[in-house]
């Protein structure tokens, strides 16, 4: 009987260690590709992901980006800002497809408001980091930048990416 148990353990282990091995090597199949929209100055973020495990969820792009607001002609950005996009889930093979016309954008520069004739300003080059969260979103420092939700793991990045 001991035996017996041993093995339906071992069987156990074994298959949650492979559950996990494949699930820990996402990696970009596409992408990640973004471009600026030059009117708005909004940047948009497109690719595919794929090594995330069946069925996930809890998923979130973070795109850093500089961003801020400026006077007319001055293209001084005060700082780094992350913009989380998500929650999104994978789908039955594991991957993700975000941007284009996935439903799932990605974009840097929404929520930014500015005042007096400034006009808001995002830079061409950031990261993106992909988040899995057991509970909330990610949550960044004002002071560090860092990320400071515990429920919240990096699976994938920073990724350094140029908008066109």
């Amino acid at each position: 009987m001991g035996r017996k148990i041993f093995v339906v353990g071992l069987i156990a282990a074994v298959a949650a260690l492979a559950t996990v091995a494949y699930a820990a090597n996402p990696h970009y199949v596409n992408g990640p590709t973004c471009t600026q929209n030059t009117a708005t100055g909004l940047v948009s973020c497109a690719g595919k992901i794929a090594g995330l495990g069946s069925n996930e969820t809890g998923l979130f792009v973070v795109a850093n980006f500089p961003a801020g607001c400026s006077n007319p002609g001055n293209e001084d950005i005060p700082g780094q800002r992350s913009f989380v996009s998500g929650p999104f889930s994978t789908d039955q093979g594991g991957s993700f497809v975000f941007g284009g016309s996935s439903g799932n954008n990605v974009t840097a520069g929404g929520g930014v408001t500015c005042h007096g004739g400034q006009e808001v300003n995002v830079g061409s080059t950031g990261t993106l980091t992909v988040y899995q969260c057991t509970s909330g979103s990610p949550t960044f420092s004002k002071k560090t930048g860092a990320q400071t939700n515990q429920s919240c793991t990096a699976v994938l990045g920073p990724t350094t990416v140029t908008a066109t």
